[in-house]
């Protein structure tokens, strides 16, 4: 009786469902920090970038006072991310960069942007402009508050966007991430050239040889120089130890036996 065994079909869905397994670990492991490091950054463009910002422009701009030039940025800000295909990485530029990095045979980060796309898709163009309209539509007292707040929220998103291939060099520790910020501060904010960032900063390192450089160069301070004496010493040495030396055992022939012969 011959048992026939089914053909296991490959499992196509495993490298999605493992991508996606190491994925919420990451975020469940390190979520606190990235919570964290997300408060510091807001606060620090809360209490510093955008006062500095708007206070720069009340001598640029005449009859300007400081909650005026904070409408303004608002205002810009707005107008800015909801022209993010054109200017800065949108959502399109995000799935771009998901199936660029798709090279890399690492689903885990096209995974990560395929949500960043969603989530910027779903900003631009259901988030921006009802909150807007309920913060311009709001009293006068607190109308001030939810409009700082909201500049500090949509510029911390611009600029994070715009570094990601700077932040992204930096986490993978690659030691040429201050060329990615140089070379991302001048012309990374376009998005073809951010995508292109993007994809050298996921890249990994070559792997190094076997031999390098360093191990075919010879340290000339370790080899020591010996004198001629010296090296009759160790001569007579190397003789009187060969003939100290016991015999190797001799291997005994053994005898043949001589078989009885039929007469």
């Amino acid at each position: 009786m011959v048992i026939r065994r089914r053909a296991e079909k490959p499992n196509t869905l495993r490298p999605l469902r493992n991508a996606f397994e190491v994925l919420f670990d990451d975020i469940r492991d390190n979520g606190l920090a990235l919570l964290r490091l997300l408060g510091i950054v807001y606060l620090v463009l809360l209490l510093i970038a955008v006062p500095l910002t708007a206070a720069a422009l009340i001598p640029i701009n005449s009859n300007s006072t400081f909650a005026s030039n904070v409408a303004f940025i608002f205002d810009k800000l707005i107008e800015f991310l909801k022209g993010s295909n054109y200017v800065i990485p949108g959502a399109g530029d995000y799935l771009l960069a998901s199936v660029a990095l798709l090279y890399h045979r690492s689903l885990r980060a096209p995974i990560a942007f395929l949500l960043g796309a969603g989530l910027m898709f779903l900003l631009t163009n259901y988030g921006l402009q009802p909150v807007a309209d309920y913060v311009k539509s709001a009293g006068s007292q607190s109308k001030f508050a939810l409009e700082y707040a909201y500049t500090a929220f949509l510029l911390g998103i611009a600029v994070s966007s715009i570094f990601l291939p700077t932040i992204v060099a930096s986490k993978l520790k690659r030691a040429t991430w201050v060329r990615y910020f140089l070379v991302n501060g001048l012309i990374g904010w376009f998005p073809p050239f951010w995508v292109l960032l993007l994809f050298l900063a996921f890249k990994p390192p070559k792997a190094k040889g076997e031999s390098s450089a360093k191990d075919k160069t010879v340290d000339i301070s370790s080899t020591k120089i010996e004198t001629p004496a010296q090296q009759s010493d160790k001569a007579e040495y190397s003789k009187e130890r060969e003939q100290s030396k016991p015999a190797p055992p001799q291997n005994k022939q053994r005898k043949k036996k001589k078989g009885f012969r039929k007469k």
